[in-house]
C-alpha cells in the first residue's frame, strides 16, 4: 500500500481571468473561440491566463510586476496556510463579476467621474468589510458586508507608505492607468480592501474601463442619482445577489430596496467633504453653507428626511 501523499495545496489568488476563464488580455473565452478546453495560466504565478502566446506578451509590461509580487506572496502564505485560505476568499468575493461592477458604480459616484474625470488620478478608497453575522448560511458571494468606505486624497495615503511599498504601488498603478487611459477610458483607481474579519488587506487597482459618456449612462441605470456612495454600497452589499436586477448588463437594487442617504451617515458625507476639499469646506463655512446637506466633492445628497432617527 502507498504511503498518503503530503504535498501540501498551493493557495493561489486567482485573478478575475482565472475564475472566470476568459483571457487576461482580451476577455474572450474558450466557447468564443471554439475551443472545449480552458485557457493555460501563467506557468510563473498561475493566477492569470490567456488565450494565447500573443496575448500574453501584450499584457507582459502590465502583468511582470504583479507576477513577481506574487512569488512574494506564495513565500509568506507557505508560512501561514489558514492566512492565505482566507485572503483567496475574499479575494476571490470581491473580484467577483457583480461585487466588481458594484464597486466599480460606487467608485464613479463617489469621485463624481461624469463631472470630473480627473478625480480617477487623485483619490484612492479604503473599504472595510467584515463577515456577515449569518455569513455561514449565505452563498460565498453574499458573506461580506461594508463595514465602512471611505474616499482620500491620494497623497494623503501614498506619501505616508514605506517607501518600497509605495514604489510599487504607484508604478504598478501608473502601468495599468496607461493601459486604460490608453483605450480612451477613466483609468484605474487605487483601492485598499480590508477584510476586519481577519485583519488582512491588499491593494486593488480598480479598473474603470469606460468613457465619461458610457459612466453616465451607468449611473443613470443603475439610478445613484444624489444618494452618498457609501450609503448605497453598504444597501448593496446587505443583499443577496440573488435579488439584484439587471439592466443593460448592469446590476442594480430592485426599486423597493434604493432609499436615499440615512440622516445617521450625514457625519460621514461631512467628514469626507472635508478630507478630499478642505478649501472649499472652509468656503461653504464662511458663506454659511451647511457642509452636511452636500456629498464631496459638492454634490447635493439626497438624505432620508421620513426617517431621522440617527442609528
Amino acid at each position: 500500500m502507498s504511503e498518503p501523499k503530503n504535498k501540501k495545496k498551493e493557495i493561489l489568488i486567482k485573478s478575475r481571468s482565472r475564475v472566470q476563464g476568459h483571457c487576461h488580455t482580451c476577455s474572450r473565452t474558450p466557447q468564443e473561440l471554439g475551443r472545449d478546453k480552458p485557457f493555460q495560466s501563467c506557468s510563473k504565478c498561475k493566477e492569470v491566463c490567456y488565450c494565447s502566446v500573443e496575448c500574453q506578451r501584450e499584457n507582459w509590461p502590465a502583468h511582470k510586476m504583479p507576477c513577481a509580487m506574487s512569488q512574494q506572496r506564495k513565500q509568506v502564505f507557505a508560512q501561514h496556510p489558514g492566512q492565505a485560505a482566507n485572503v483567496a476568499r475574499f479575494t476571490k468575493w470581491f473580484e467577483g463579476p457583480v461585487k466588481l461592477e458594484v464597486f466599480r458604480q460606487a467608485a464613479m459616484q463617489a469621485m463624481d467621474v461624469v463631472n470630473h474625470p480627473e478625480n480617477v488620478d487623485k483619490k484612492c478608497f479604503h473599504m472595510e468589510l467584515e463577515l456577515h453575522p449569518d455569513y455561514k448560511n449565505r452563498a460565498p458571494t453574499d458573506i461580506f458586508v461594508l463595514k465602512k468606505g471611505s474616499m482620500f486624497p491620494r497623497e494623503d495615503i501614498i506619501d505616508g507608505m514605506p517607501e518600497r511599498e509605495k514604489k510599487q504601488l504607484t508604478e504598478y498603478i501608473k502601468i495599468q492607468n496607461d493601459i486604460v487611459k490608453g483605450r480612451g477610458q477613466l483609468g484605474v483607481v487605487p483601492v485598499m480592501m480590508h477584510d476586519v474579519s481577519q485583519n488582512a488587506h491588499s491593494w486593488w487597482p480598480l479598473a474603470l474601463p469606460f468613457t465619461i459618456g458610457h459612466a453616465k449612462a451607468i449611473l443613470e441605470n443603475t439610478k445613484w442619482g444624489n444618494v452618498y456612495w457609501m450609503s448605497r454600497l453598504r444597501d448593496i452589499l446587505a443583499q443577496p445577489e440573488s435579488v439584484m436586477e439587471f439592466i443593460s448588463g448592469d446590476p442594480v437594487l430592485p426599486a423597493h430596496l434604493l432609499r436615499p442617504t440615512p440622516v445617521g451617515d450625514s457625519i460621514w458625507v461631512a467628514t469626507e467633504r472635508y478630507t478630499n476639499n478642505k478649501a472649499g469646506f472652509d468656503r461653504d463655512l464662511e458663506e454659511g453653507v451647511e457642509g452636511p446637506t452636500h456629498a464631496p466633492p459638492g454634490r447635493d445628497t439626497d438624505f432620508d428626511t421620513d426617517n431621522c432617527a440617527v442609528m
